[in-house]
């Protein structure tokens, strides 16, 4: 039963998200590539910037520079 509750929960927000996603790129019409990578120059450095870090951080850059940290010393947050 709650196997059932989470994936009718999951689907229904994905559902409501893809929703307004689509009614809000009918709205928009993107014919640049500024337009496309930066909403046409009205977002601000720290958004842009801050979706570029966060895409490219996950779980296993997390732990794993952590663990290598512990095992190793501390020049593999300078790699990083």
């Amino acid at each position: 039963m709650s196997n059932n509750i989470t994936i009718a929960s999951f689907l229904l927000f994905t559902g409501i998200i893809a929703f307004v996603a689509w009614r809000q790129s009918r709205k928009t019409k993107i014919d640049t590539l500024s337009g496309l990578f930066l909403a046409g120059r009205s977002l601000g450095f720290l958004v842009v910037g801050g979706g570029l870090l966060f895409a490219n951080i996950n779980t296993a850059t997390m732990v794993g520079e952590n663990e290598l940290v512990y095992t190793n010393n501390m020049t593999v947050m300078a790699w990083g």
